[in-house]
């Protein structure tokens, strides 16, 4: 498998490569093989061999199970359930930022341009704790880890029924780190425009805060 970049990577598989963005491979590329290869496990699962670019061929640590692909979101649900995984719907996320933060309710939205649109959004309801960038590419969702959840029980004094921990390239040198939790978590689809347009079809609207021109 080999791993190159690209302005504008979508992080997904292309044949046998895994194409990411320029910030998120010189990222990668920083840390090393081993932390390259533990990054490219958890999103697309064990590879049998992975070859980034300028590096050797590195093996993927065998007996490796439960990884996570890009989109995943790890939703804990209340009254005893099993944990589950919820997969973002088909589409080019790329793209995202904070679109709304109420007392009650966060919603972000995702896109290949959210200049001018979104298309999906990720709504939690009742967010108890909240570590997030305000835009940010490419995120790669995964499972919280233990650390994780115990620094949100110290500080909000449960484990809310929806975690969810991710990397993403903010601009920075190196991934950013989002960790949210909320009450619940509700994937919503359909086109929100940035911009004013005077007719809008089904399942579209507009930004609250745009209005016609004066």
């Amino acid at each position: 498998m080999v791993l190159t970049e690209r302005a504008g990577g979508l992080g997904g598989v292309q044949g046998e490569g895994l194409v990411v963005s320029h910030g998120v491979f010189r990222a990668l590329a920083a840390t090393g093989p081993d932390a390259l290869c533990a990054w490219v496990t958890e999103a697309i699962g064990p590879p049998n061999g992975i070859t980034a670019v300028g590096t050797t061929p590195l093996l993927a640590p065998p007996g490796l199970a439960g990884y996570w692909r890009p989109g995943a979101v790890r939703s804990r649900p209340t009254d005893g359930e099993d944990e589950h995984v919820i997969q973002l719907p088909q589409g080019s996320w790329w793209d995202w930022d904070v679109f709304a933060w109420d007392p009650g309710r966060l919603c972000l939205g995702a896109g290949h341009d959210i200049s001018y649109s979104h298309g999906l959004e990720l709504v939690f309801g009742a967010p108890v704790f909240v570590t997030c960038p305000a835009a940010f590419q490419d995120p790669v969702f995964r499972e919280p880890t233990a650390d994780e959840i115990r620094l949100v029980v110290r500080q909000v004094g449960e484990t809310p029924p929806v975690l969810v921990a991710f990397e993403a390239d903010a601009g920075g040198p190196s991934l950013a780190f989002g960790l949210i939790g909320a009450g619940q978590l509700d994937i919503v689809q359909g086109t929100v425009f940035r911009y004013w347009r005077e007719s809008l079809a089904a399942g579209e609207r507009l930004a609250p805060w745009v209005g016609p021109p004066v």
